[in-house]
């Protein structure tokens, strides 16, 4: 599927992976892929996301407020894990929690880094729903626009979630038709 994906929607994931590293969130959600498509200003997804009054900021923080589930899991028994970090950038230095950790023997003798960050059910579906969608439009290629509106139309919803607490209504049919104008305009 990947080598269907254009330049464009091959750097909204790998922006995606990097939002979720920097974010130190365990797994590569839909919100980071959402992040990694406004990335690209020029792209047909984020034309059209700005085009709804979505301010790349504001999706930032939204995500940024997002806590991994350990997290959540670990405050609701008292423990602060920003308290944690600071307490320990405090003793050790800053950046002291963000050194990579050392590479250990695994399974068969491979060696695991912890470099691999997979994607959550919600972002594998939307890659899916993308081709999907590049099918539905009969194109050869999935590019940013697919991605969005794969986004858009999964069941967990956290992306238009996260577009419906900034107060933008992301329906997918204004969203396809939205699309099919700045491709037009594009062509």
């Amino acid at each position: 599927m990947f080598e269907r994906f254009t330049e464009a929607a091959r750097y909204a994931v790998v922006g995606a992976q990097t939002y979720a590293r920097e974010f130190r969130h365990s797994e590569i959600g839909a919100e980071h892929v959402l992040l990694g498509l406004l990335d690209d200003g020029q792209g047909v997804a984020a034309r059209v996301l700005h085009g709804l009054g979505v301010e790349d900021q504001a999706v930032r923080d939204q995500v940024a407020s997002f806590g991994s589930p350990d997290s959540e899991a670990l405050k609701s028994i008292g423990i602060d894990l920003d308290e944690v970090r600071r307490q320990a950038e405090k003793t050790f230095g800053p950046g002291a929690l963000d050194r990579p950790r050392r590479q250990r023997e695994g399974l068969f003798g491979h060696r695991f880094a912890g470099e691999h960050l997979p994607f959550t059910r919600e972002a594998k579906s939307a890659l899916q729903l993308s081709l999907r969608e590049a099918a539905a439009r009969k194109d050869s290629y999935i590019g940013s626009e697919h991605l969005l509106l794969g986004l858009l139309t999964t069941e967990q919803h956290s992306a238009p979630g996260i577009l419906s607490r900034l107060g933008v209504t992301a329906d997918p049919d204004d969203v396809r038709s939205r699309i099919a104008d700045e491709l037009r305009r594009s062509a």
